[in-house]
């Protein structure tokens, strides 16, 4: 979901001018870009790593609770610099991006949310 966000963010970055040139080359949208990519890579590693570990050493409760965490947390945030990106576009039913945030904000509360997640996490280390 957030590697599909990126590329969508980054197409339209890429063919959207303002002020006679592309808005993907401004410096301010490059970073928000590049925070973004990293954000879904990070988010990728710790969902394959939980998904790993289950099939290695059966289910982890530690790895699957930070990537449910970081896939909450991040990807809502990915989705939300995605629209400032985007600008009014990013809203309409014409674009696709409002169907992702859609989902990732449904997905936030689905099997418990960052904040249940993070006290399993911290009820395992014992804190």
């Amino acid at each position: 979901m957030g590697r599909a966000v990126v590329d969508a963010t980054v197409e339209y970055t890429a063919n959207r001018e303002q002020f006679g040139q592309a808005v993907g080359s401004f410096q301010a949208v490059q970073h928000h870009l590049a925070e973004m990519a990293i954000a879904s890579k990070q988010v990728n590693h710790l969902v394959h790593s939980a998904a790993w570990s289950f099939s290695q050493d059966g289910y982890s409760k530690t790895r699957a609770a930070q990537a449910k965490i970081a896939a909450s947390e991040k990807i809502s945030a990915l989705c939300w610099t995605a629209h400032q990106c985007h600008g009014a576009i990013g809203f309409t039913w014409e674009h696709d991006l409002h169907l992702y945030t859609r989902r990732v904000l449904a997905w936030k509360t689905d099997y418990g949310d960052s904040s249940f997640h993070k006290s399993k996490l911290a009820n395992t280390m014992g804190l």
